[in-house]
């Protein structure tokens, strides 16, 4: 349960950043560019969620696929 809480809050925290820088570089790109807001709005905060991940991977001490859940036998996996 712990796990899913600090993913589900790197989510928000992921769309809070992603919510603040997303009108700058918008503004930033509109001038060689013609993209909608919803695309650079979106890529920003994939980018901020994938640095949040590897942080909090790292945080948790998760390194192999064991702590992921994958490598698991078959029977304990179902």
């Amino acid at each position: 349960m712990p796990a899913f809480v600090w993913f589900l809050g790197s989510i928000l925290l992921a769309g809070l950043i992603g919510a603040l820088i997303a009108y700058p570089a918008y503004e930033l790109t509109s001038t060689f560019t013609n993209w909608a807001f919803h695309r650079v709005a979106s890529r920003i905060a994939m980018l901020v969620l994938i640095a949040e991940l590897v942080w909090l991977c790292r945080f948790l001490n998760l390194k192999k696929k064991l702590d992921f859940g994958y490598g698991l036998p078959w029977r304990r996996f179902l």
